[in-house]
């Protein structure tokens, strides 16, 4: 039996088309929240996936939080991201390769109480959830 595909899902893959055939001139910022897209490799398949995700910017650092909309599971993109050490995003119509790191402690609690403030609806999903949501430090590599 397929499983159900939830409508967050539908609306991430409608929004990932629309960014991608505009360069990101459409979709990197969806009522008020700035979006970018990853692409990484599934830690079992090895294929490269392309997901879009809300981020804040720290400094010159993307960060992205794998809160799955508050669901007890994390979503396989952070699964994919622990398994490797760098990836791509897309900011617009510019990719660049990141380096990946997992915040954790004092770190992961300043960074992320800085994002709430600036993205309110991650409290909502902290809320929801018993697990301690992963924050993510996407840093640009020399060069990028």
């Amino acid at each position: 039996m397929a499983k159900p595909v939830t409508w967050h899902k539908t609306v991430g893959r409608i929004h990932k088309a629309v960014y991608m055939a505009t360069r990101g001139w459409v979709g990197g910022n969806l009522g008020g929240v700035p979006m970018l897209m990853l692409f990484c490799i599934g830690r079992k398949s090895g294929v490269q996936r392309v997901v879009p995700l809300a981020y804040a910017k720290v400094g010159g650092d993307y960060i992205v939080m794998a809160s799955n909309a508050g669901q007890e599971k994390p979503p396989a993109w952070w699964y994919n991201l622990t398994a490797r050490s760098h990836a791509v995003v897309q900011v617009g119509p510019k990719r660049v390769r990141v380096r990946v790191t997992q915040l954790e402690g004092d770190e992961r609690a300043r960074v992320f109480n800085r994002v709430k403030a600036r993205l309110p609806f991650f409290i909502c999903y902290e809320r929801k959830t018993q697990r301690e949501i992963p924050v993510m430090r996407l840093r640009p590599e020399a060069g990028a």
